[in-house]
């Protein structure tokens, strides 16, 4: 509920602020590659009714010796991103995000011993391959665009629960994203929100996906924002399946707050770094993503 206040806040505020996104139209012709990296990392998780969890118990089968144990999950990402500007109104783009994951189970002990691990897990897979397009329905101060993207993942399966080659996370499942971006462009700063619907197969439940930045370029060549995203569950939680750090998440809800920097070295090349965090959530991971780009325009 606390997320719900927070996005309907954010939407009601487009107007009065002041912000510049990352969604810019190029000249017809032109081509933009860019290289990304980064890491997730949490320890801990908002369940059910959005508390915060540091740790889980744990049963033998035998029933006796019940402990509680901590997790630690950490994503070394990386990625391509292509733009191709088909006309100074409509782009195509091409992402492949890549991860390595890890998950860490640790007993905790009343007693300062070295800890023993519960179990240790590893995943590296391509994430999905995303390919989609943007079109500017207007623009002058304010300007409004529609975008489009499917997701497609690396291979595909019948479950994303109950799935015996993936004792870890899971293959994800193919994922389509129509959406708007509404923006307003003020001569040092700028205001972005995109406003995307998820739609998801499998046991994935639908989510409405929301990003705001507002921005400021003082110093010519560089860019500075802050950053608020929104994750909104379309879907009752009254069976919702609970949080698990072996699992992929299948229904959530989540609020984090960022800020991020890019700087054009020269007239064609740039590079970008950002960071956020989760502050709220429900059923997902409380989270801080650290993010690093480069990029050149080829025209």
């Amino acid at each position: 509920m606390k997320i719900i206040y927070f996005s309907l806040l954010t939407i009601l505020m487009i107007p009065f602020l002041k912000i510049k996104a990352e969604t810019d139209f190029r000249p017809a012709n032109t081509l933009n590659i860019k290289m990304y990296g980064g890491t997730l990392t949490g320890s801990s998780y908002f369940d059910l009714n959005e508390q915060l969890i540091e740790n889980l118990p744990y049963t033998p089968q035998n029933g006796l010796g019940s402990k509680n144990y901590t997790f630690d999950y950490m994503k070394y990402f990386l990625g391509l991103n292509a733009e191709y500007s088909v006309t100074d109104k409509f782009m195509v783009f091409l992402n492949v995000p890549t991860g390595y994951n890890t998950l860490k189970e640790t007993y905790q002990s009343e007693f300062n011993i070295d800890s023993i691990t519960k179990a240790d897990y590893s995943l590296f897979q391509i994430d999905y391959f995303g390919l989609g397009a943007k079109y500017l329905l207007y623009s002058k101060k304010a300007y409004m665009a529609l975008s489009f993207e499917s997701r497609i993942p690396h291979s595909f399966h019948h479950s994303i629960l109950n799935d015996p080659s993936y004792p870890f996370l899971s293959a994800g499942a193919f994922e389509f994203l129509p959406g708007v971006i509404l923006g307003l462009k003020l001569e040092k700063s700028w205001l972005e929100t995109s406003i995307i619907y998820n739609i998801r197969e499998l046991e994935l439940k639908n989510q409405i996906l929301i990003h705001t930045e507002a921005g400021l370029s003082t110093i010519p060549d560089t860019k500075l924002k802050i950053t608020a995203d929104f994750i909104q569950s379309t879907s009752s939680f009254k069976y919702a399946v609970p949080f698990d750090p072996e699992k992929t998440i299948l229904q959530e809800n989540i609020f984090r707050l960022g800020f991020g920097f890019s700087i054009f070295f020269t007239d064609r090349v740039y590079s970008e770094f950002s960071y956020n965090v989760s502050l709220l959530g429900k059923n997902s991971w409380n989270m801080s993503t650290f993010y690093l780009s480069t990029g050149m325009l080829i025209k």
